[in-house]
């Protein structure tokens, strides 16, 4: 992911704000899902930027197949909120990680959650 977005970088004249599509998807329909993953692509290049993934399961734990394991959840909370929970998280580890400044363009229908806690958001509502 990371060469995308070097990538990205210098196709845009070495201009770190990209202006990228994020979506997610789900397990199931409606808000009952227990997997989720948001995904990030740029719209100059159409490379994927980043992902995220949510569980609010761990198949491991439940099965106590292995004491020993990597935990798989990592999201607790209204599966309702769990994209822009993601989107949250890939906004602040773009700018950590890489320095790069993301611009929404796609995001589901709680952009209003998302404003509050990113000032920089800046979107238009395509649902």
């Amino acid at each position: 992911m990371r060469n995308a977005v070097e990538d990205t970088v210098k196709n845009n004249n070495s201009n770190r704000d990209i202006t990228a599509a994020f979506d997610g998807s789900w397990q199931k329909r409606g808000h009952t899902s227990l997997n989720g993953v948001v995904s990030v692509t740029c719209l100059e290049t159409g490379k994927v930027l980043d992902f995220e993934c949510l569980s609010k399961y761990c198949f491991k734990c439940k099965n106590r197949s292995n004491k020993d394991h990597t935990f798989e959840k990592n999201f607790e909370g209204f599966c309702g909120r769990m994209e822009s929970d993601d989107i949250l998280k890939i906004f602040q580890r773009s700018e950590r990680l890489s320095n790069v400044s993301l611009f929404l363009l796609k995001v589901h229908k709680n952009i209003q959650e998302l404003s509050k806690l990113m000032p920089r958001c800046y979107a238009m509502l395509l649902w």
